[in-house]
C-alpha cells in the first residue's frame, strides 16, 4: 500500500495506475489558515475544483474501486455536501451509500459559539458502478 498527500489536481494526472480504494477528505473551505491553500473560495469555485479531482479520480479509479468522500458542513450553507455528491454524480460516479459519522470531538467549532454544536459529517462512498 501506497500513501500519497498533496493536492489531488496536481498528483493524480502524473500517476499511472489505477485505484481500488480512496479516501479523501477535502479542505471544508471554512476558511481554515492552511499555508498552500485558500480554505475560502466561492461556492462556485470550491465546486469546480472539487469537480477536477471527480473527473481524475474517475479516470484513476478500477472498475471495482470505491471512494470514499468526507465532508463537513457548513451553517451558512447546509447543503454543501449534497452539491458536492451531486458534482460526482454528473462525472459518472454512482453513490452507494450515504454514511453519518458522528465526530465527538470536532476541532474546527468555536466551543464558545452559542449555538448546537453540529458533531457529525458525511462521508459518501461512491463506485463507478452500483455494484
Amino acid at each position: 500500500m501506497k500513501i500519497y498527500i498533496g493536492d489531488n489536481r496536481k498528483i493524480l494526472p502524473k500517476l499511472n495506475l489505477k485505484f481500488d480504494c480512496v479516501i479523501t477528505s477535502p479542505p471544508y473551505n471554512f476558511g481554515k489558515d492552511y499555508s498552500i491553500y485558500k480554505d475560502n473560495l466561492s461556492e462556485k469555485e470550491y465546486i469546480n475544483n472539487l469537480k477536477i479531482v471527480a473527473e481524475c479520480l474517475y479516470e484513476k479509479l478500477s472498475d471495482n474501486g470505491t471512494i470514499f468522500l468526507s465532508l463537513g458542513w457548513k451553517k451558512g450553507n447546509p447543503f454543501l455536501a449534497e452539491k458536492i455528491a451531486q458534482c460526482f454524480i454528473s462525472c459518472g460516479f454512482q453513490l452507494r451509500e450515504r454514511i453519518i459519522w458522528m465526530n465527538t470531538c470536532p476541532s474546527y467549532r468555536n466551543h464558545q459559539e452559542k449555538c448546537l454544536n453540529q458533531q457529525w459529517e458525511n462521508i459518501f462512498l461512491f463506485s463507478k458502478t452500483e455494484q
